[in-house]
C-alpha cells in the first residue's frame, strides 16, 4: 500500500511534525492564560486630586500605596477619602483636596500657612485670630469690614485668598468748633483719620495735635474752622477757610499773601463773605538782554592775476551783533507781555571779501596715449555705467542713449553741466579720451560717471583727477566759482 493510498492528496495532513504543531498551541495558551492572570490582578481606581480626575489602573492594595504610585505629595494639611490605609477596591474613588497656601498678618505677627478654609473669617478663627467690630481685614489688598464679610453674597470665596491683613482701629474724640465727635480709625495719623471720617480741612483751619501725628487709642483731636473761602493763587484752587474782616487779613491767615507788584481778585480790603472766591495774581517783570547775531556777507571778486580754481582771501570776515533791552511782564509765570526798551547795534558786520582766479593757462600731461593740453584739472568721484546698468528699461525708447542723443559706450562721460559743460573733452587717466555727453540724476556736483557697452564694463568707485581739455571755452561759459573742493 503507498502513502496516497493511506492518505488520498485531498485530506492529506501538514508536512509539520506532529509534536511541533502540539507545542506552539501549549505556548500561545500559556501565553495567553498569563495576559488574562495579570488582567484580572488590576483594579481601576478614580483619583480626584482638587478636581483633577483621572483613572488609574493599578496593581496597589491601598490608598497610600496608589498616591505614591500616582506621584501625588501629600501634606499635612491636605485632606483625602477614604484614609490612606484603607483597602483599595475596584472602582473606588479617592478624593484629595490639597490645602491653599495663605500669608496670615495681624498684631505684628506674620504666618504662612496652610488650610482647607477658602473664607477668611474662617481661616482667622482657625488662626485663633479675633476680629473687632471696626477692625479692617484686608483680604489680597482689598479692604473690608467685618459686617462685609459676615454677609454673603458680598463674596462668595469659592476661591481661597493669597494673603490676609488685620488691620486694628482705635477710637478717636474729635472736637469740632461746637461739635464733638467719636470716630474708629484704622489710619496711621490724624490726617488720614480724619479724611477717612469725611472731615475736610482747609488750610486756614487749626488742627491739634499736627496732622501728621500718629493716631493712638483715646486721643483727642480740636478742629478750630475758620471761614470758607476758594482760594486761587500760584497755579492751584483750594477750598479752604480763613479768619479775618477782609480779604487781606484772610490771606495773611492762609499765609498766602500779596507781595510787590501781586495784585488780588477782589482787592485786598474788600470785606469777605462766605464761599467768597479770591485770586492773588503773582506779578513779576524782567528786564532781559537779548543778542542777535548779524551774520557777515561773502563777496567774490573776480582776478585776473590769479590762476583758475586759485582764490585769495581779501579780508575776513566778522559777524556784527544786535543788542536791546526787553521789559518782560509775567502774571502767575505766564508772559502777558514784552516792550523793547531800547536797541542797538553793538558791533556792525564785516563782509569777507574773496578773490577768485579768472586766468586760464594751458599746461601738457604725458599719456599712454600721447601728450595732452589741458585748461582745467578737477578732483572727482568716478563711478561707471552702461546701458543695462543705467537704470532705463531695455523696452524705453531711450535705452542706450545718451543726453545728448550719443549711443553709449566707452569715450562718454556723464557729468553735472553745472561743473563741467556738455560737449568738452575730457581726459580721465586709465580710462582714457572722452566726451562729457550724458547727465544723470545721481551725478551731482564733483562726481562723474564713465560709460562702457555692457560687454565691455568695468567697475570704478574713487576719486580719479579729470582733465579738461584744450581748447576751453568762451570766458561767458566757463563756471569759475565751483563748490568746495573734496
Amino acid at each position: 500500500m503507498t502513502p496516497d493510498t493511506l492518505f488520498p492528496p485531498a485530506t492529506r495532513r501538514s508536512s509539520l511534525p506532529f509534536w511541533l504543531a502540539v507545542a506552539a498551541v501549549v505556548v500561545v495558551a500559556l501565553t495567553g492564560g498569563a495576559l488574562v492572570a495579570n488582567h484580572l490582578t488590576r483594579i481601576t481606581i478614580t483619583l480626584d486630586v482638587s478636581g483633577n480626575v483621572r483613572q488609574i489602573s493599578t496593581r496597589a492594595e491601598t490608598v497610600d500605596a496608589l498616591l505614591d504610585e500616582a506621584d501625588v505629595l501629600i501634606d499635612p494639611e491636605d485632606v483625602i477619602s477614604p484614609a490612606t490605609t484603607a483597602q483599595l477596591e475596584d472602582g473606588m474613588t479617592i478624593t484629595v483636596r490639597k490645602a491653599f497656601a495663605v500669608a496670615v498678618e495681624a498684631d505684628s505677627d506674620v504666618r504662612h500657612v496652610r488650610t482647607q478654609h477658602t473664607h477668611p473669617l474662617d481661616i482667622l478663627i482657625e488662626q485663633q485670630i479675633h476680629i473687632g467690630t471696626y477692625d479692617v481685614v484686608q483680604v489680597d489688598g482689598q479692604d473690608y469690614t467685618l459686617e462685609q464679610l459676615q454677609n454673603p453674597p458680598h463674596q462668595s470665596w469659592t476661591t481661597p485668598p493669597h494673603s490676609i491683613r488685620v488691620i486694628r482701629s482705635v477710637t478717636l474724640q474729635i472736637i469740632d468748633g461746637d461739635h464733638t465727635l467719636t470716630i474708629h480709625s484704622t489710619q496711621a495719623d490724624v490726617a488720614r483719620a480724619l479724611d477717612a471720617a469725611g472731615l475736610a480741612l482747609y488750610l486756614a483751619d487749626a488742627v491739634t495735635p499736627d496732622l501728621s501725628a500718629p493716631v493712638e487709642d483715646g486721643l483727642v483731636v480740636h478742629i478750630q474752622r475758620s471761614q470758607p473761602v476758594t482760594l486761587v493763587a500760584d497755579g492751584r484752587q483750594i477750598s479752604t477757610r480763613a479768619r479775618g474782616p477782609t480779604v487781606g487779613d484772610a490771606l495773611a491767615a492762609i499765609g498766602v499773601a500779596p507781595v510787590g507788584q501781586d495784585y488780588t481778585i477782589p482787592p485786598v480790603d474788600t470785606p469777605v463773605e462766605p464761599e467768597m472766591e479770591i485770586q492773588v495774581i503773582r506779578v513779576t517783570e524782567q528786564v532781559i538782554t537779548e543778542h542777535e547775531t548779524i551774520p557777515f556777507t561773502v563777496i567774490y571778486r573776480p582776478s585776473p592775476d590769479l590762476p583758475l580754481d586759485e582764490q585769495d582771501v581779501l579780508q575776513e570776515g566778522a559777524e556784527g551783533l544786535r543788542e536791546r533791552h526787553i521789559r518782560v511782564r509775567y502774571e502767575d509765570g505766564l508772559e502777558v507781555s514784552r516792550t523793547v526798551q531800547d536797541e542797538w547795534i553793538a558791533q556792525p558786520p564785516a563782509p569777507r571779501l574773496i578773490a577768485y582766479g579768472t586766468q586760464i593757462k594751458l599746461r601738457s600731461l604725458d599719456t599712454p596715449d600721447g601728450p595732452v593740453e589741458y585748461w582745467r584739472q578737477l578732483r572727482m568721484r568716478a563711478t561707471s555705467y552702461s546701458p543695462s546698468r543705467s537704470g532705463i528699461a531695455a523696452s524705453s525708447p531711450g535705452y542706450g542713449l545718451t543726453t545728448t542723443g550719443a549711443k553709449l559706450a566707452r569715450g562718454i562721460v556723464a557729468v553735472d553741466p553745472a561743473i563741467i559743460p556738455l560737449s568738452s573733452a575730457v581726459y580721465v587717466p586709465e580710462y582714457g579720451h572722452a566726451i562729457a555727453g550724458d547727465t544723470r540724476d545721481d551725478i551731482q556736483n564733483r562726481s562723474i560717471a564713465l560709460g562702457y557697452d555692457d560687454e565691455g564694463w568695468q567697475p570704478w568707485h574713487g576719486w580719479v583727477d579729470v582733465y579738461l581739455l584744450a581748447p576751453a571755452p568762451s570766458p561767458d561759459a566757463i563756471p569759475y566759482l565751483l563748490p568746495s573742493k573734496p
